[in-house]
């Protein structure tokens, strides 16, 4: 429950979804550089703890969906 203004408890709604993330790999002489980015949102199904499911890796590229 949350408090609105004028004081009344207000019931919070929850929308469960699913992140997927993307990491870049750049070599960058000798240095390693990841670069992280939200590319996309969905809808999920709640769920009582965190699920990591790897879509995609290339060794340059790798995406994963994070749900929870």
């Amino acid at each position: 429950m949350s408090e609105s203004k004028s004081g009344q408890r207000v019931p919070i709604e929850r929308f469960p979804f699913t992140v997927i993330v993307e990491r870049k790999r750049r070599d960058d002489k000798s240095w390693t550089i990841d670069h992280w980015s939200v590319i996309g949102l969905l809808p999920a199904q709640a769920s009582k703890g965190f699920e990591k499911t790897m879509l995609r890796d290339d060794g340059h590229l790798s995406q994963y969906s994070w749900s929870g």
